[in-house]
């Protein structure tokens, strides 16, 4: 079998290109060919491929307005992503395109594309674009789902880009003309969701309900080693933004006085940096980002994984990460997180957006140091038996054969 596979970066950038790297190597490990579809970057990974990559696409605001439109057009409508993949096609042949993130820079008229070719189509949904233009279902620090109730309008009236009203409209006419060509409805033939929460999303944006598959991301549990004591902190990785609940987790550790390392950067930074100084949060250490071994020596000692997201996550690969070390996660309720998130098992839930819920969940953990390492044990055994690369191309291989693929 031959899976062309296509993604906006073809570098490790962020999760989604973790899901597709590890991915290719999956199925080259089974036996199987990949090819690959990307934008041409200075920083992408070297490959055969990369002459039909298509260029990269600016966003710089300085532009004058004639570009703009040419780069807005572009968004909407690709022709050198039709020309570069009918000119790959036409060199070699694949039996299934697996797209990942191509949102305005590679661009969904890939899809009409394979369409055209006869060639089955299948695309892994690591976010919540085709229910919500921004992306996250969250606006002005709170779960927003007007698009999804009231229609695709209202990011043109809410102003959900950037609170920009010309951005905004962009967006607004983007989806409507991809709802209105059935880019993504009439062209993929498996909508891949890494949470049944995100099945459930997809399938209230208007998805044929038959054509959504819940298959969870997987990780390669034997790269890591598990830790071998209960942890001395708690910690968490990842970007510090309102939507993650980084304000929460403050808030609660201040409350709960137990300790925290934040590894990772965003736009709260310095906010929560200047409010740990404030309170005299001493306890508190703000590491930055953190490259695979730093995070790997990191998590070895901690107590807990701290994830109190307020807005749906989908399926973290922290979390994954994370149970493979052998550390539970106190997650908030929310999106996919209790899809993983067991709670007394894996791990601890908190009400999201609660900072007495998570201070709670906190102490607990912190009192009872066996509870904790019992808990991260059955996490590394979930990581082995439900998040194995074995169960996961498995799942992949029947949707694949569900769609017309010889796999």
């Amino acid at each position: 079998m031959r899976v062309l596979l296509a993604n906006n970066y073809h570098y490790l950038r962020g999760g989604s290109e973790r899901v597709y790297f590890e991915l290719a190597g999956l199925l080259r490990e089974k036996g199987h060919d990949t090819g690959f579809f990307s934008v041409s970057d200075p920083q992408c990974e070297t490959n055969p491929y990369q002459d039909f990559f298509v260029s990269p696409i600016s966003f710089d605001t300085g532009q004058g307005w004639k570009v703009k439109l040419r780069t807005a057009g572009r968004m909407l409508y690709s022709k050198e992503a039709v020309h570069k993949l009918q000119a790959l096609l036409g060199r070699e042949s694949f039996d299934v395109l697996h797209a990942h993130n191509i949102y305005h820079r590679v661009n969904p008229v890939i899809f009409k594309v394979a369409r055209k070719r006869g060639m089955p189509t299948a695309m892994t949904m690591h976010d919540y674009k085709l229910g919500c233009s921004v992306y996250n279902f969250f606006r002005n620090g709170e779960i927003c789902t007007e698009c999804l109730e009231k229609g695709r309008h209202r990011v043109f009236r809410n102003r959900c880009t950037k609170g920009s009203t010309s951005l905004s409209a962009f967006h607004w006419m983007e989806a409507s003309l991809h709802h209105w060509l059935g880019i993504y409805r009439k062209n993929v033939d498996a909508f891949i969701c890494p949470s049944r929460f995100s099945a459930r999303m997809h399938v209230r944006a208007g998805l044929p309900e038959q054509n959504v598959h819940y298959l969870p991301n997987f990780v390669h549990v034997d790269h890591f080693q598990p830790k071998e004591t209960p942890g001395e902190y708690f910690v968490y990785a990842g970007r510090l933004a309102a939507e993650k609940g980084t304000e929460t987790l403050l808030q609660a550790i201040r409350s709960a006085e137990v300790p925290l390392k934040f590894a990772g950067t965003g736009p709260l930074l310095e906010s929560l940096k200047k409010k740990a100084q404030r309170f005299d949060m001493k306890q508190v250490d703000f590491l930055g980002h953190l490259d695979s071994a730093g995070m790997d020596a990191l998590l070895k000692n901690a107590r807990a994984l701290i994830l109190p997201s307020e807005w749906f996550e989908n399926a973290p690969m922290s979390i994954l990460e994370a149970f493979a070390t052998g550390v539970p996660v106190i997650g908030a309720d929310i999106g996919g997180i209790p899809e993983m998130v067991l709670p007394g098992k894996t791990g601890q839930l908190h009400a999201s957006g609660d900072a007495e819920s998570l201070a709670e969940a906190l102490v607990e953990l912190w009192r009872n140091p066996d509870a904790a390492f019992a808990m991260g044990r059955n996490a590394r055994r979930m990581a082995e038996e439900v998040f194995s690369p074995g169960v996961h191309y498995q799942g992949l291989r029947r949707i694949y054969q569900h769609i017309g693929v010889a796999a």
